[in-house]
């Protein structure tokens, strides 16, 4: 979560969905199974709770931070995209 001083928009219904399925799908799946390299540093455990912490955030806030929006956009920007990466750890 950043801080209250950030600008903050109504992101389109298609980027909240994909953020969604995001935050559920690349925060309970182990890191190798989407990328070859782990990208957090911490355990498993708090990956996972900041990942499921954030769908709420999607689900109940009409406005979210335009820096969230802006990073859903750049790291998925599209369903086909979003489902090549789902197991490119597998394929590497």
């Amino acid at each position: 979560m950043r801080s209250k001083n950030h600008k903050k928009e109504v992101p389109p219904i298609e980027v909240r969905a994909r953020a969604i399925f995001c935050c559920i799908w690349f925060g309970t799946m182990p890191w190798r199974l989407y990328e070859t390299k782990k990208h957090y540093r911490r355990s498993y455990f708090l990956h996972l709770k900041l990942n499921w912490r954030m769908p709420w955030v999607w689900l109940t806030s009409l406005k979210v931070d335009t820096e969230e929006i802006e990073f859903e956009q750049e790291v998925n920007p599209s369903w086909l995209y979003l489902f090549n990466s789902m197991c490119a750890g597998l394929r590497r």
